[in-house]
């Protein structure tokens, strides 16, 4: 498929451009969109080669005592219409998930599984192994070599030899830790994050959306300005809208206008409980695109694209 996003323009200060190529992200001028968060509190550190996540991606955290640690693994395969989701998570109290409590042992992990385009989700537990170059689970193994990501699961096996942008290392108030890792190879791609949360859980709309050659992602939650990012271009999001079947998305950046509106397809939800805390919901929908508008010269609104939007609702520990 030919790349579908044909965009070049001159601002007077700098010429910036997007035609569906790989980007590697650099910290500049082009990420001016800030949080309200203070940096005192916010440290990012953009990482540019995947051998820079040899640590950091297969890191157990220490968590207090109803901290939070996860591996989220999110697969988008363009060309065979698939998508796949794969989260490994644990803390440190019983905890109700979908009417079933787990109290896991040390090194045991919650599997949240699902195949999109089966309408097919999972829950179940495994061990975990994590360090000296692998992270490995039942039926399940990740390893970073040779500046490339090779992932198994579920019979599935992927390589991903190009590394995005939006790939980073973060640190917030001491009580959140993420590595995100966005890959892709032969229009297959690859979100991988390893997250440590120590603070509550709250709302958000998180979205991973990708065409051939090309992404959208969406990051809003509360106490931080919203952006929309397309390829390395921060677009100052203005509004979200459940239109019941569909989502809209909304962004201006420099007089220009893009509307994105994507069609809800199946939703894996899970319903997440610590023993003695309130409830919090967590809703991964498949979405497949309805409609771009836009006054981007030259973008050509007819192209196709597929991906994930999370959903959280409620506030946890």
């Amino acid at each position: 498929m030919q790349n579908l996003i044909t965009l070049s323009r001159s601002t007077g200060t700098r010429a910036w451009s997007l035609a569906g190529q790989k980007t590697q992200m650099l910290a500049d001028k082009r990420f001016a969109v800030k949080g309200s968060i203070s940096k005192r509190f916010v440290n990012t550190r953009q990482l540019t080669d995947m051998d820079m996540f040899q640590e950091g991606l297969y890191q157990k955290w220490a968590m207090w005592p109803y901290g939070m640690h996860y591996w989220y693994f999110n697969v988008i395969d363009v060309n065979n219409s698939n998508v796949y989701s794969y989260i490994l998570a644990r803390n440190q109290v019983g905890t109700r998930l979908n009417e079933q409590w787990h109290w896991l042992e040390e090194d045991e992990y919650v599997v949240m599984a699902a195949d999109f385009s089966a309408r097919r989700f999972e829950i179940t537990e495994t061990s975990v192994a994590a360090g000296e170059g692998s992270l490995l689970a039942d039926g399940f193994e990740l390893r970073i070599k040779e500046n490339k990501v090779f992932l198994t699961f579920e019979e599935n096996s992927f390589v991903f030899d190009t590394l995005l942008a939006d790939s980073y290392q973060m640190q917030a108030m001491g009580a959140y830790g993420l590595y995100n890792l966005n890959a892709e190879g032969d229009g297959v791609y690859l979100i991988a994050q390893n997250v440590m949360k120590q603070g509550p859980l709250g709302p958000w709309n998180w979205l991973h959306f990708f065409e051939d050659g090309t992404y959208v992602k969406v990051f809003k939650v509360a106490g931080l300005n919203r952006k929309l990012l397309l390829d390395d271009e921060v677009w100052q999001l203005e509004d979200i809208q459940d239109l019941g079947e569909s989502v809209l998305y909304q962004a201006r950046r420099e007089g220009l206008y893009f509307h994105l509106e994507l069609e809800k397809l199946y939703t894996a939800s899970a319903e997440y409980q610590p023993r003695f805390s309130p409830q919090w919901n967590y809703h991964q929908v498949g979405v497949d695109l309805r409609s771009v508008k836009t006054n981007v010269p030259e973008f050509n609104t007819l192209q196709k694209g597929m991906g994930i939007m999370e959903l959280a609702t409620g506030l946890s520990l």
